[in-house]
């Protein structure tokens, strides 16, 4: 058995408004990675974090979930978080374990409420935070309209780092 050390563990939280494909993310992640064989599916109920009843029949996560994925000489935990304000209470127990907040963003719809809430609760535990902008393979996304919306709501240090293909 390979020996863990905490220096070498990461937790990784996927947080944003809900509806941005948080879980669908930490899945591509995960299947990137090589922790699970295929990619599951939220429309489907297939994906690794959303098992219970009725997050697959509501299609949305209600509890966060853990994935883990080691890479390298290091372990992650990615942590899929609940988009919608009715489980805050969820956000704030995996923000509160968090070394990273992954802040996703809908590259068609942009900034939105739960982007807003997301950015104020990690600035409140001054936890490292980035953006993920989500959904460019969808029609009507605007990978450059929503920098400028980041850039807008949370200053000029939202720059994009790298951009996503055929964007």
């Amino acid at each position: 058995m390979k020996e863990e050390t905490i220096d070498r563990l990461r937790n990784i939280g996927l947080v944003g408004h809900g509806g941005t494909g948080k879980t669908t993310l930490n899945e591509a992640i995960m299947f990137v990675g090589k922790a699970i064989s295929r990619m599951g599916s939220v429309d489907d109920g297939t994906t690794v974090s959303d098992y219970s009843d009725d997050e697959k029949n509501r299609k949305i996560s209600i509890s966060l979930a853990i994935s883990h994925l080691d890479w390298g000489n290091h372990k992650f935990n990615f942590i899929d978080m609940p988009g919608y304000a009715d489980f805050v209470g969820e956000v704030e127990a995996g923000l509160s374990v968090s070394d990273f907040a992954l802040i996703v963003i809908n590259g068609v719809s942009g900034v939105e409420v739960g982007t807003d809430t997301a950015w104020r609760n990690t600035q409140r535990l001054e936890l490292p935070r980035g953006f993920f902008v989500n959904r460019m393979d969808k029609e009507h996304a605007d990978f450059e309209k929503t920098v400028g919306q980041l850039q807008e709501s949370f200053g000029p240090r939202a720059v994009p780092v790298t951009m996503a293909w055929g964007a």
